[in-house]
């Protein structure tokens, strides 16, 4: 075997994998582990008695690569079930005392500090010290100061919020790849700082990066001062959203993220600096250095995935040794998730080694079939593409043209802003009086003058590479099986292994690996299925607001409602991703009862993002369409107007009954439009039917409109299997005659924080003596 270190390596990380996906209890681990013992007695045994084919040092690698495995499954099926004394205490008000490992500021009025608390309010001093995110809320232009200083602060104890919808970000999951499990919010008045120092190193660290951040301010436009501080430490709080979000869809964001690039630049820098010589002295100081920046840039696993390659690439330069970066690549990502086995849940850690193993494996077998420079980019592209497409939900065209002129820029681009960084250290030191401090002065104004012409041009880069919805399209996420399918298959064909079965004619070798893939890409298709691709109607939780997606056998996709806000982008930040991430790429038919924010906003960005064919609205809303279409996008002749007595056949089995409000006249519906103070008045309330179950989607009507449905309709239309409650669980809706005339098995309260009382206690009283099943509540992080 090549690669004995990295295949032992490949062994731990695959044992955390596999208990990841497969979630192993502990009895099948205990048997596992049994299993495993057994094997190696009776291996053992033939060994001795000269039957088995392997020699002495390969049965140890095998032996030694199932303990690995084992142990991977073990330690991280520990960390994922931990839960600590912060946790058992959630939702109590505590005092807690303990170090400020790291803070940043998000705004003026925003920061986030990461506490390893000590002490905790009537337990002592805790066994083990555990991490807190503390959310600051209002002005604290001092926030710099805290890191490295021990806080006493006091709060109520929250967890995070999990996943909110089936395939989303799980905000509760990416802190845990922090090692952080509970959340408090604290105003700054109510933070106590010491004013002795903990960690000199740390506190140093937040003000160099501080007054780095006042020095840029100072000699560059915001837009260039928040680029660089992006480029350097990782910090895109500056980075304006929209410009963040074009990075993004041009393939180029990694510029804005701390990564290898980064830590390279600086590595080559210094080697050129210090004349590349071969000595203790010479490495000692180039690690420094780069344990200084990853400092800077908060340990990212990609820093410390970038920092601890290049210790092994010093190393292997050292003894010399030669340098294999897959070997090296493997037993980074093997010490990363021995110290933090979450980690491998970390999006920014998986894209991170996934380029690096695209380098080592791809980039080789590509330059076999063309020139070095398109082999680059196609074996990058063929590595990184899919888990974009995966994770991000979209394909970039134009990340082929934009990433060579970006990184080329960017190489210049980098090293200047660690010279205006080194500069700006410097500075802190010198007295100002001093003549050489005016000289510093000069020198850095000249680099930010350098640093300015260069962020233009890569922002003219962007611009000239940017074409909304042609340099990018959006994809569905593909199934993770295809995304194991797929990688296996193509790491596999790239490697040395395949090129000597290959020239050697061992085709049926190959097969045999190929039928093996498969076998595991259909395992793992089975042990992934949760069911939930089976479900037709999905209430999604928007937030304060309704929707419901109901989805047709014969693939055809309908939505009701569709939340909103005008603090929050619901349409793009959490219709969008659940559509893509699911399998949605275009909506048939939108409905919408009525036109508030929390209805219809949603819809109104979605709309220009994904295709929506047709649109619903009640007939009243005619004399404004040219007003729903400037919002929205959707042409007038795809808008359809409904009225109480219409029904609806989507497909075979879907069938919609419109129950309210009646067909006016024009006149009237003039009227109603301006001289109506509630347009819950005129809100739609329909009954669907799929596949033998029924719902009824009230909107916000109140109980007049209630009593109107009760006497137009007969009891049949009304019974039905689910109802949607009216207007979140207002005190204003869900009568005692109506939940009596609907009857549901089901009541469901699409609601989210708010300041209304929603959902009203007496609401909740009145559904639970009528509601004949249950009453599910969408607020927040549930999902029904």
């Amino acid at each position: 075997m090549r690669r004995p270190v990295a295949f032992l390596c490949g062994a731990y990380v695959s044992g955390i994998t596999v208990e990841f996906f497969l979630k192993l209890n502990n009895g099948m681990l205990f048997i596992m582990g049994v299993c495993a013992t057994g094997t190696i007695i009776v291996s053992a045994y033939f060994y001795r008695n000269n039957r088995l084919r392997l020699n002495k040092r390969q049965l140890c690698l095998y032996f030694i690569a199932i303990i690995l495995g084992i142990s991977g499954a073990i330690q991280f099926s520990y960390q994922m079930h931990q839960e600590g004394v912060l946790e058992k205490n959630q939702g109590e008000y505590l005092q807690i005392r303990g170090k400020v490992i790291s803070i940043t500021e998000k705004d003026e009025e925003n920061h986030k500090m990461i506490v390893l608390v000590r002490n905790l309010e009537g337990t002592g001093k805790l066994s083990e010290e555990e991490r807190i995110l503390v959310n600051i809320y209002g002005e604290c232009p001092e926030y710099y100061k805290y890191q490295g200083k021990m806080v006493q602060t006091a709060g109520f104890i929250e967890l995070p919020t999990p996943r909110r919808n089936p395939k989303t970000f799980d905000y509760k999951m990416y802190l845990k790849t922090k090692k952080i499990a509970v959340l408090m919010s604290v105003k700054p008045e109510n933070i106590q700082v010491s004013d002795k120092r903990y960690n000199y190193y740390l506190n140093y660290i937040s003000r160099i990066k501080y007054i780095f951040k006042c020095n840029i301010s100072g000699i560059l436009e915001d837009k260039i001062a928040g680029l660089l501080m992006g480029m350097l430490f990782g910090d895109n709080s500056g980075v304006e959203e929209e410009l963040y979000e074009t990075f993004q869809k041009n393939g180029i964001c990694h510029v804005l993220s701390v990564s290898g690039l980064h830590v390279g630049c600086l590595y080559a820098c210094m080697n050129a600096l210090l004349g590349g010589k071969r000595n203790l002295r010479f490495y000692t100081i180039i690690i420094f250095v780069l344990f200084f920046y990853a400092s800077l840039a908060n340990f990212s696993p990609t820093v410390m995935r970038a920092l601890i390659m290049i210790i092994l690439h010093i190393i292997s330069k050292y003894m010399y040794c030669r340098y294999d970066m897959f070997t090296s690549g493997a037993v980074t990502m093997a010490v990363m998730l021995f110290f933090n086995p979450m980690s491998l849940l970390n999006l920014g850690f998986q894209l991170s080694f996934l380029a690096i193993f695209s380098l080592a494996v791809i980039i080789p077998a590509a330059e076999r079939i063309c020139n070095k420079s398109v082999a680059g980019v196609l074996s990058i592209q063929a590595g990184m593409a899919p888990i974009s497409a995966f994770a991000f939900n979209y394909f970039s065209f134009s990340s082929f043209i934009a990433n060579i002129p970006v990184i080329f820029v960017s190489g210049i681009l980098i090293p200047l802003g660690i010279l205006l960084l080194f500069l700006s250290t410097i500075a802190m030191i010198i007295p100002e009086f001093w003549g050489f401090y005016d000289f510093l002065r000069s020198i850095f104004q000249i680099t930010g003058i350098l640093i300015e012409f260069f962020s233009k041009l890569l922002l003219f880069i962007n611009d000239l590479s940017f074409i909304d919805k042609v340099s990018y399209k959006y994809t569905v996420s593909p199934p993770l099986w295809a995304m194991i399918l797929y990688y296996c298959i193509l790491f596999f064909i790239s490697s040395e292994a395949f090129r000597i079965m290959w020239q050697r004619k061992h085709y049926k070798n190959i097969i045999k690996i190929l039928m093996v893939i498969v076998f595991i890409a259909l395992v793992f298709s089975n042990a992934l299925k949760d069911g939930f691709e089976q479900v037709q109607l999905t209430f999604v939780d928007v937030g304060q607001g309704d929707c419901l997606l109901i989805k047709t056998k014969e693939g055809k996709t309908v939505l009701i409602d569709s939340g909103g806000s005008s603090q929050y982008d619901v349409g793009k930040k959490v219709l969008l991703p659940y559509l893509l991430k699911n399998g949605i790429k275009q909506i048939d038919f939108a409905i919408v009862t009525h036109l508030h924010t929390d209805h219809v906003g949603g819809l109104y960005t979605l709309a220009r993002e994904l295709p929506v064919k047709k649109l619903g609205v009640y007939e009243g809303n005619k004399l404004i369409a040219d007003r729903i279409k400037e919002k929205s996008g959707i042409a007038e002749k795809d808008f359809v107007y409904l009225t109480k007595g219409q029904n609806l056949k989507i497909g075979k089995s879907l069938k919609i009954q419109i129950l309210f409000p009646e067909k006016k006249t024009m006149e009237e519906y003039s009227e109603f439009l301006s001289n109506q103070r509630d347009e819950n008045a005129g809100c739609l309330v329909m009954k669907i039917t799929l596949e033998g179950v029924s719902v009824i989607m009230t909107g916000d009507i109140d109980t007049t409109g209630e009593k109107q449905i009760i006497e137009s309709n007969s009891v049949n239309n009304l019974k039905a299997d689910v109802l949607k409650v009216a207007h979140h669980g207002s005190r204003y809706g869900s009568s005692a005659a109506f939940l009596q005339a609907v009857r549901p098995h089901i009541a469901v309260i699409q609601v989210g924080k708010n300041t209304y009382g929603h959902p009203n206690e007496k609401t909740l009283q009145n559904l639970k003596q009528r509601v004949q099943g249950s009453i599910e509540m969408i607020q927040m992080e549930l999902w029904a």
